[in-house]
């Protein structure tokens, strides 16, 4: 009996502990699933906090290039607008320039002009000498293929030279026409407007001046001796004295 008791007993200490261990086994599945479980939340979550990190440094890196891009395309902008501006003076400055030029061009035409026909009015009238002298200017004044400024240029020194002689005593050696014959004699220009001869053995003298619009010699024999003095005391062979000379008269001599 006591031997089937302790059977008894040893089969139910085997079913306890067997049941016990199947309970343990399903515990420890379990709980080796929720440990899976949390390891995999815990690398899921990892996961995603490194991917944040990741975006918001990629994001940080993209806002700092925006930014500088920003501030390349507002230093562009500016530098554009300052150009555009600087070109938008130039052009101002420019017109201004050029609206000057013409006023200044309309001057010297309208001045080329005036000197031109003053110049053509009383070229005729002019001494022979100056007129020869200054031919070739005076060619360059008429011909209109010329440039303005070549133009304007041979106007103001034809202008200065007959100031100059106008302003002067002048002494020359040229042709003429005495008693209607040519002669080459010495003559004695007061300004523009007056001048004396003598031929070259003093016997012959006279005036020259505008007649009728152009420029003559008259004879003056009865001033020889006065016209005579004149041309000896302008070359220093006589003191300087006051000499009584005559005028051109309005009859012309052939």
């Amino acid at each position: 009996m006591l031997s089937k008791s302790l059977t008894y007993i040893v089969l139910g200490a085997m079913s306890a502990h067997i049941g016990f261990a199947v309970a343990s086994s399903a515990e420890l599945a379990k709980l080796d699933l929720l440990v899976s479980q949390q390891l995999q939340v815990e690398r899921a979550t990892s996961a995603l906090q490194l991917e944040a990190q990741q975006t918001l440094a990629d994001n940080k890196r993209l806002i700092a290039l925006y930014q500088q891009e920003h501030k390349a395309l507002s230093k562009a902008l500016a530098r554009q607008q300052q150009q555009q501006d600087e070109v938008a003076e130039k052009r101002t400055e420019l017109l201004a320039a050029q609206e000057v030029q013409e006023q200044r061009t309309q001057a010297y035409e309208q001045q080329l002009a005036q000197g031109s026909d003053f110049l053509l009015g009383i070229w005729p009238q002019l001494p022979p000498p100056i007129s020869k002298a200054n031919h070739d200017q005076w060619l360059k004044l008429q011909d209109n293929k010329l440039g303005l400024s070549e133009r304007f240029a041979a106007m103001i020194d034809l202008l200065t030279k007959l100031e100059e002689f106008d302003a002067s005593i002048n002494l020359h050696q040229g042709q003429l026409m005495h008693q209607g014959e040519q002669w080459h004699g010495e003559q004695l220009f007061i300004g523009l407007s007056q001048a004396y001869y003598r031929l070259p053995n003093g016997e012959g003298v006279g005036v020259g001046g505008v007649v009728d619009g152009t420029w003559a010699w008259q004879s003056k024999p009865e001033a020889q001796a006065e016209i005579n003095r004149a041309f000896e005391i302008y070359q220093g062979k006589q003191t300087v004295e006051f000499v009584t000379l005559p005028l051109t008269s309005v009859e012309v001599q052939p």
